[in-house]
């Protein structure tokens, strides 16, 4: 069986597994059998169209200071989790410039975009660290990946990986324009608010930025079942966003995790203030 037919068999036959807990199964949420490999470069043609889309995605040109935090706070998350063993897998942490839009996503592959509005908003350093570790979790336990095959986009994923270069241009472009990588089931996003518990924990951070940074939103925005407004379809599969801060408080209290580590308030006031000039 080649490559392209195996997608097709997949379609019919996905399997939903529900899953709260990071470390309850690693890669068995893989429905479809696409390849480690596959899934990394189809998240460098998603990461690749982003950069070019200079409109829709600006890129932040202001001091290199806030760029290199983020990527350095990043790779130290990321450095941490054990879901994803490949040594073909490299993680790159970008800055969106749009002060307005409090939001953060990923896409397969290793790609996390985070925004100055989401930074303008958080308080302090482990609360965008929680966010981070979020969007770690959503590539590491392939939840786009596997959404695509889900919402039945194989078609879309054979152009993009096997299709010519304007086939597969085309599909990325659509994707992105669905907000395809927003739209996560709600035991994905308990998975990965678990996660974000156990990765900032391992990296010697402080848990509770997950649940801070939910109560930001919460003031920001009430308690509908939302992610990071106002990119995120709301549905009501997605769970309210107290329910969600309840959910990590205990698993943050199940897990021991040394809550009196500092929060950082004070170093992170300081690349706030740059990206402020």
């Amino acid at each position: 069986m080649n490559r392209l037919s195996r997608f097709a068999v997949f379609t019919v036959t996905v399997v939903s597994v529900m899953i709260l807990s990071c470390s309850s199964v690693n890669d068995t949420i893989r429905p479809f059998l696409l390849s480690e490999t596959d899934e990394i470069a189809m998240g460098n043609k998603f990461s690749l169209q982003i950069s070019s889309d200079t409109v829709t995605y600006p890129t932040y040109k202001g001091n290199a200071a806030v760029s290199k935090y983020i990527d350095s706070l990043g790779q130290k998350i990321a450095a941490t989790q054990t879901d994803w063993t490949s040594s073909s897998l490299r993680f790159s942490f970008n800055v969106v410039k749009n002060d307005t839009m409090i939001n953060a996503f990923a896409v397969p592959g290793g790609h996390v975009y985070v925004y100055t509005g989401l930074l303008l908003a958080a308080e302090n350093e482990s609360q965008v660290a929680g966010v981070i570790a979020h969007e770690v979790a959503h590539i590491t336990k392939h939840h786009s990946a596997n959404m695509l095959i889900k919402q039945n986009a194989v078609g879309m994923i054979n152009d993009i990986l096997f299709g010519s270069e304007e086939s597969s241009l085309k599909a990325v472009t659509g994707l992105l324009g669905g907000l395809v990588f927003l739209k996560f089931s709600r035991e994905n996003e308990y998975e990965s608010d678990s996660c974000a518990v156990a990765y900032t924990k391992a990296a010697g951070m402080n848990p509770q930025g997950m649940s801070q940074f939910l109560g930001v939103l919460q003031k920001q925005y009430g308690d509908g079942p939302r992610l990071l407004e106002p990119f995120e379809k709301l549905t009501s599969t997605h769970p309210k966003v107290s329910e969600r801060i309840l959910e990590v408080n205990g698993i943050i209290q199940r897990s021991g995790a040394d809550t009196t580590v500092s929060l950082k308030s004070t170093e992170y006031a300081a690349i706030k203030a740059l990206i402020k000039q």
